[in-house]
Order: C-alpha cells, then sequence, then structure tokens
C-alpha cells in the first residue's frame, strides 16, 4: 500500500469514525426520520398545490433507500462475476503453485526471524479484530463481533507466540512442540469463530440484527473473557506438556493437527457461500472468503513440514499474514466504498430536506392565505393549528384558538350535530361535507360546510384531521336571492295561469254541454261517424279540463282539510276515476294503512302518479303499487316498467313547466311534491333506463303541525 493510499485509508478511518460517533453532526438516520416526517407532515396538512416539488422529493427518498440497502445487499452474486470467478480462479492456482513449489525449497530461518513474522502478524491481525468488533458495536452485528473476537484470539496467541518464544532461544527442545503447538491452536481458535459466525448469525440478506445493549454488553464481555481463557490457557498448555500426533517424523503428514485446522478452514468458506455471503456487497466479506481459501492452503503447506522454520513452516507464516494483508486491503475498499455512499446519501438527503422545506414553505403560503377557513384539529377535538383567515372570520386572535375546542365555535343548536360528526369522525376517519353553524366571538353565527381530511402516524391510527371550512354565508344569499326571483316568476305566471285557467272553464263547460246535447240527438238518428269525431271532442275537453285543473291545483293555496284516512280507499277512487286502458294492469296492495292526510290533495297526487306511469308505458304494462307501515310513518312505492327517466332529466322533474311530453303542463309533477311536502312528507324517484321508474313517497303516520307549519 503506497502512501497515497495509506494517508487516504487514515483520513477515511477518522472521517467516518466521526461521523458515527459525533452527536453533532447531521447523521443518515436523523435526516431520514426529519425528511420522512416533513414530508407527511406536508402531505397530510395540505392538498394539491406545488406537487411537482414534492414527488421530486418523495422520488429522491425513494431512490436514497435503495441506495441505503445496496450497502448491504447486492442481487448478483459475485461467483456470476466473471472478473471475480477469474480472479478466485487466479487466486487458488496461484495457492496451488506454492503449495507445489515449498516441497522444492530450502529456506532456513532464525528464531528472531519468526519473531518478526508474529510481531507482523499480531499488528495485522489487531487491526483487522479492531475494525470488526467496531463494525459490531456500529452496526450491531453479531458476525462481525465473533469474526472480531476471532481474530482477538489470533492477536492475543501470536503475541504471547512470540514473547514466548523469544524469551526461550536457546531451549530448541521446547520450542520444537511449543512453536507448533500454538500455532495450531491459533488457527483452530480461529477457524472455529469463523464457522459460528456464518453457520449461526449470517443473515446476510435481512438487515443487520439488532439486540438489546443490556444483554449484548453481558454476551460481549462473557465471549471475550471465554476466548482469553482459551488462547492464554492454550500458551500455558503448551508451556508445560506437548500434545500428542503434534509431529510425526515417519508420515508424509508431519502435523496431522494442522489438517485438522486446514479441515475447519475449508468449512468455514463452505459454510460462507451456503450462508449466502456471496451475494453481499460488502468488500469485506469478500475479503473474508480470500483470507479462509488463503489459510486453508496455507495449513495445508505447514501440515507437510517436518521442522521448525524450515521452507513449509515459513510460507506457511507469510501466508497467514497475507491473509490478514488482503482482509485489511478489502476492509478499507469497503470503508472507502461505505463512506462514498453514506457522503452521497448525506448530500442527496440534505437536497431532498431541502425540496422538501421549500414544498413545505409553499404550502403553508397557501394555507394562510387560503379564502376558506382552514384548522387542524387532534382526536380530543382541541384546535392545534389554523389560518389566519379562520382566526378574522370568528373574531379571534390566533393564539386564543391554538388550544380552544372546536365545540367553542358552533351555535348552540348544532353542537349536537357537530358532536355526531366528530364521533363518527373518530371511528371512521371520515367527515365530509356536513353543514353546520359557526359562532363568533361576538355570538353572531355563520352557515358553513365543513370537511376534514384524516391524518395517521406510521402505524396507522389517527391521531388528527385537517380541516376545510367554507362559508357559505354568501352562497346562502345568492340562493335566497335566487329563490325568490324564481318565486317572484312562479307567481306571475301562476296569476296569469290562475286567469287563463277560469277564463277557460266557461267556455269550455258551454262547449262540453254542447257536445252532449248533439249527441243525444244523433244517437236517435243512429249517426255512428257522427257519433265518433264527438267522442274525440269530449276526450279533447277532458284533456283540456284535466290541464287546467293541474294549473289551478299548483297555484291555488287552498289550506288543507286533515282527517284520518283510509290509503287504499284514496287508491281506489282514483282507479275508479280515471281511464285505465285495457292493457294496463295496477296491482294494488293487500295490506291497508290510515294516516292523518287530506283526501282531496292525496287524490290528486295518486292521480298524476298513475297517469304518468300509464303514459309512460304507452298504455301497456304492470304499475305495482306497495305499502310499507312503518312505526311514526308510510312509504307508499308506484313503480311502473317504462323506460326510465333520462339522467339528464332526472334533476329536472320536479321543477315547475319542465316536461318532456309534447301534451302537458309541466305542472303534476311540482304539484305532487307540494302536496306531499305541504303534509310533512317526502317524495324521491329511482329510475333505471330501460327497466322501469318508481316513485316512493314517505308520509307521517301522525299530523306534525310544527313541521307542516314551518314549510
Amino acid at each position: 500500500m503506497d502512501k497515497q493510499l495509506f494517508s487516504y485509508f487514515i483520513d477515511t478511518i477518522s472521517a467516518l469514525t466521526i461521523r458515527l460517533h459525533s452527536g453533532s453532526k447531521l447523521r443518515e438516520d436523523e435526516l431520514f426520520t426529519k425528511s420522512s416526517s416533513a414530508g407527511r407532515s406536508t402531505a397530510s396538512s395540505y392538498k394539491e398545490e406545488n406537487m411537482v416539488g414534492r414527488n421530486t422529493a418523495i422520488r429522491n427518498l425513494s431512490e436514497v433507500t435503495q441506495t441505503k440497502k445496496m450497502i448491504r445487499e447486492d442481487p448478483s452474486s459475485f461467483f456470476s462475476n466473471s472478473k471475480l470467478k477469474i480472479a478466485l480462479i487466479l487466486l487458488c492456482i496461484s495457492l496451488a503453485v506454492i503449495t507445489f513449489f515449498s516441497f522444492f525449497l530450502i529456506w532456513q530461518v532464525s528464531n528472531v526471524e519468526h519473531f518478526l513474522f508474529e510481531i507482523f502478524g499480531v499488528v495485522l491481525s489487531s487491526i483487522i479484530a479492531f475494525f470488526c468488533l467496531n463494525r459490531a458495536v456500529i452496526l450491531k452485528h453479531k458476525i462481525s463481533l465473533f469474526i472480531g473476537l476471532g481474530f482477538v484470539a489470533s492477536s492475543i496467541i501470536d503475541s504471547l507466540h512470540a514473547i514466548v518464544s523469544l524469551n526461550f532461544l536457546g531451549d530448541n527442545l521446547f520450542l520444537n512442540y511449543f512453536i507448533p503447538q500454538t500455532w495450531v491452536a491459533g488457527r483452530i481458535i480461529d477457524s472455529s469463530m469463523m464457522i459460528v459466525a456464518f453457520g449461526l448469525y449470517a443473515k446476510f440478506l435481512l438487515p443487520a440484527k439488532k439486540f438489546d445493549k443490556n444483554k449484548v454488553t453481558k454476551k460481549t464481555f462473557t465471549m471475550i473473557g471465554i476466548i482469553i481463557i482459551l488462547s492464554i490457557g492454550s500458551i500455558f498448555i503448551s508451556l508445560v506438556f506437548p500434545i500428542p500426533l503434534l509431529l510425526l517424523e515417519d508420515f508424509v503428514v508431519h502435523r496431522p493437527l494442522d489438517v485438522l485446522g486446514a479441515g475447519l478452514f475449508l468449512a468455514a468458506a463452505v459454510m460462507f457461500v451456503k450462508m449466502r455471503g456471496n451475494l453481499v456487497q460488502d468488500h469485506f466479506f469478500k475479503g473474508l472468503f480470500a483470507y479462509l481459501i488463503i489459510n486453508f492452503f496455507a495449513e495445508i503447506i505447514i501440515s507437510f513440514s517436518s521442522a521448525n522454520f524450515n521452507a513449509q513452516f515459513n510460507i506457511s507464516h507469510i501466508l497467514k499474514n497475507v491473509g490478514y494483508f488482503v482482509v485489511i486491503l478489502f476492509l478499507v475498499k469497503s470503508i472507502i466504498l461505505q463512506y462514498q455512499t453514506k457522503h452521497n446519501l448525506v448530500e442527496r438527503l440534505q437536497t431532498t430536506y431541502y425540496q422538501l422545506e421549500q414544498s413545505e414553505q409553499k404550502f403553508r403560503e397557501l394555507y394562510e392565505t387560503s379564502p376558506d377557513l382552514y384548522r387542524s384539529i387532534n382526536t380530543d377535538g382541541k384546535i392545534i393549528e389554523c389560518n389566519q383567515r379562520y382566526a378574522q372570520r370568528l373574531q379571534y386572535k390566533k393564539e386564543e384558538i391554538i388550544g380552544a375546542s372546536i365545540f367553542d365555535h358552533v351555535s348552540e343548536d348544532t353542537i349536537d350535530q357537530l358532536k355526531e360528526s366528530f364521533e363518527r369522525w373518530k371511528q371512521r376517519g371520515i367527515s365530509n361535507n356536513h353543514e353546520i353553524q359557526m359562532k363568533r366571538k361576538d355570538g353572531s353565527t355563520f352557515p358553513a360546510l365543513v370537511s376534514a381530511t384524516s391524518i395517521y402516524d406510521e402505524n396507522g391510527n389517527l391521531i388528527a384531521s385537517n380541516t376545510t371550512i367554507k362559508d357559505l354565508t354568501e352562497i346562502n344569499k345568492a340562493k335566497e336571492q335566487i329563490q325568490e326571483e324564481k318565486l317572484k316568476r312562479l307567481t306571475a305566471i301562476g296569476e296569469l295561469s290562475a286567469r287563463i285557467a277560469h277564463d277557460l272553464r266557461n267556455p269550455m263547460s258551454v262547449i262540453k254541454n254542447t257536445t252532449e246535447l248533439i249527441e243525444l240527438e244523433l244517437d236517435a238518428k243512429h249517426d255512428e261517424s257522427l257519433s265518433k269525431k264527438f267522442q274525440r271532442i269530449n276526450r279533447a275537453i277532458t284533456r283540456i279540463n284535466h290541464q287546467v285543473e293541474n294549473v289551478l291545483d299548483f297555484v291555488r293555496d287552498k289550506p288543507l282539510e286533515f282527517e284520518n284516512t283510509s290509503v287504499s280507499s284514496i287508491l281506489n277512487y282514483v282507479i275508479d276515476k280515471i281511464n285505465v286502458p285495457s292493457d294496463v294492469t295496477i296491482n294494488l296492495p293487500k295490506n291497508d294503512v290510515k294516516i292523518y292526510c287530506d283526501f282531496e290533495k292525496l287524490e290528486i297526487v295518486f292521480i298524476n302518479l298513475i297517469t304518468n306511469a300509464i303514459q309512460a308505458m304507452s298504455n301497456t304494462g304492470e304499475i305495482n303499487i306497495r305499502f310499507t307501515d312503518e312505526e311514526s310513518q308510510v312509504i307508499i312505492e308506484i313503480e311502473d316498467f317504462g323506460p326510465g327517466i333520462p339522467e339528464k332529466s332526472l334533476s329536472k322533474i320536479f321543477d315547475p313547466l319542465f316536461t318532456t311530453r309534447q301534451v302537458g303542463t309541466g305542472l303534476g309533477l311540482p304539484s305532487c311534491k307540494n302536496i306531499v311536502e305541504k303534509h310533512g312528507g317526502t317524495i324521491e324517484v329511482k329510475t333505471r333506463i330501460d327497466e322501469g321508474t318508481t316513485f316512493v313517497i314517505k308520509l307521517p303516520k301522525k299530523l306534525n303541525l310544527v313541521a307542516v307549519d314551518a314549510k
């Protein structure tokens, strides 16, 4: 590693350590929390203005999240990467060549040179152990913890190994079993820790498994204590007596225990692949895999070593240090890449946060300058925010409104309605377009239309709402003016129609009486052709009289005469009175109900509805009439199977003078509506194209004089 790379490595380590541990720096999680909360607040507080900036910010957040995920995961195996596959093959070939030539080399070193090998290894393994344990603390990785403990064991054993070996330079008998024995102990502990790490805790494709700090502390100290005891214990055991089968001079494999170490390193490499460690993007894990392969070959080579400090012995020690160095190189690359990624991540989050702040500022301006009244409330009904328009309209200062109850700002006669709407909102999260009377500070009121948009926390719990309140004062005034103007016009039309109707009735009576006299004379002469012509004249006169009656019924304000009457009797009288075609069947209800009503007025309603049904079906079909007797009201349904009412006409059918027929005054249905409402009831229509129409009349059983007077 050249000086520039080493300098960059040191600077990167320092910067990363400061960024990860300093509370004064802007940390990634803080940015995520702040940006996300700002986004949620903005999105939930305001509506459809400046959406471009907000969408851009959200899109950046999505990209940042994906980048954060890619720090830990890579969708492709590095075995499927041709360059990495070639690098792995070349590594194995190189190590195999080194293994082969180690049998032909004659290379003897001194104990002091061996001491330098070990010290160099101690430094390298200590660096790796430090960063692994640092990763375990910062990332809360159990796998990093166990790998770090393995390197701690290597550092302890190698350091004690070097110190004891240096102090017993002249005692070759002791060093002949102490040095190989401590090597085996260090290799077995190191490889075993790798197997434990990869086998038990390597959930590579999942987020880092976090654990309780107190439990971690206890377990960590326990494991560190065990590692220290094993490491130091192996040294002391090696000081006392040699382990059997440590060194066999009569066999080709002189160190059979190192074959065990080679098997453990190979098992750790297999476990690494089995647990999908090859899918992790982090270069540190790629370096660990190379370290396992290198140490596998180092253990194979040293297993053929027949004496301390010979070629196989020295090459194995060098390969062990090379393995450490490779891990450090990959660790440096990992740190640099992660630091660069985090740096880019922070920059993009800062940009996103700035965009969200800009969007929030625009939404805040929209909120404050809107002509509508805005307020935000919590689930207790307390106002937590409002715009200036709301405060001005209710004659309060903004400071007086914050913290007040929403029920303080409504009139007494609509407070129950607001409470019902508020409870419904808390249960369902929905509150749309309900009209209430808002109350100003001076006690005066004004009508308003209230709608609410619900706000939820990250767990989906309802926590607040943003309420839009539209002042209906001007709208209602405009409606009243329109109604007054319409009423004036209708009054003028009514007066004119009444005069015309009265003027028509007398001439029509004369015509009718005259035609009847002529018919009597014709009957005596048996002139059938003239008789049919006079019948047509009579039908035309009847139709004109019917239209005249419709006009008079609509314009006359005759007081209702209520009596307890059977609805079936009114229907029977109506059916006898009107001319029902032979191809029309009227199905009357079997049950009967009684209500307080004006017999003659309901007669007009039924005549109009049944006549309309007959005409809608072109004088052919069925008409169903049904009664539903409820506790306080009677529901009367008149159903036909005609073509139905088009949607464009449906909203106008009760308007005076509106008709879709060539013959008609357009006053029949308005008269029906007027009569039903004077009885304190309602009339509505249900229709489906090509299937028919049903008129539904709801009348109270008992007369509600207050309602009638009000109407």
